[in-house]
């Protein structure tokens, strides 16, 4: 299997979750990982995911379950604090694939339609071999 099936694999999960009660929000995000980001918010648990890759050679998956997203007490902002824990995936071509532990830290703003956010991504590689890095991007989704 290529990595851009992986990866359209892993879109068509995640869009097959969306039912009426849940609300799906999709967009892009710059930083780490830049490029398609996706929310499913819905009664029982609420997931974030992001997606990177350049066609062919590189593909990059993190998912979140988010434990909570809770408002801030700041006046006049519909500011919230989201967190949670979640897994990560990266296969380069004619490299090892990069797999690991994550957790996701980020603020939101909603405005109709429209979610603004910026998280931190702390990521623990377990494979190929141990590693620590720090992830961070901002971005914005829409809630058709």
């Amino acid at each position: 299997m290529t990595r851009f099936s992986l990866l359209i694999l892993f879109l068509l999960l995640a869009a097959h979750t969306v039912s009426a009660q849940v609300r799906f929000g999709i967009g892009g995000q710059i930083g780490e990982p830049t490029g398609l980001t996706i929310k499913i918010l819905s009664p029982g648990v609420d997931l974030d995911a992001a997606a990177e890759w350049d066609f062919g050679d590189y593909v990059f998956l993190q998912g979140h379950v988010l434990l909570g997203e809770n408002g801030l007490p700041v006046s006049n902002v519909d500011l919230n604090f989201f967190y949670g824990p979640g897994l990560f995936l990266g296969a380069r071509e004619n490299a090892d694939t990069a797999f690991g532990l994550s957790a996701n830290f980020g603020l939101s703003y909603y405005t109709g339609p429209v979610e603004i956010f910026g998280q931190l991504t702390p990521r623990l590689r377990l494979v190929p071999d141990s590693d620590f890095d720090l992830g961070a991007a901002a971005g914005v989704r829409f809630y058709p």
